[in-house]
């Protein structure tokens, strides 16, 4: 599988665990996360030996939602560009 920054992949056996990797901002959602969670995800559905996926959170917190920093910028973005970031999100908890 691939290198991932702000999640961690660990297979055994039959189980994936993906856990998010940004614990000194409690594991908050970025662009970066939500691409890297999706394009894990995506992979994991292509692998017919995988049958249970587990999140895990790393550090004291599951995840705390989104990356204040993050959407501190987002909210400078034009309409379409906080459409397209929105159908990302979506796309990845579709998931």
């Amino acid at each position: 599988m691939n290198n991932f920054t702000t999640i961690e992949l660990i297979i055994s056996e039959n189980i994936a665990t993906i856990r998010f990797n940004r614990p000194e901002i409690r594991n908050g959602f970025n662009e970066v996360m939500i691409a890297e969670v999706t394009e894990c995800i995506n992979s994991i559905n292509e692998n017919d030996e995988i049958r249970i996926v587990v999140f895990r959170g790393k550090g004291k917190s599951f995840s705390a939602g989104a990356d204040l920093n993050w959407l501190g910028g987002v909210a400078k973005y034009s309409f379409e560009e906080n459409y397209n970031e929105s159908l990302k999100l979506a796309d990845c908890f579709h998931l």
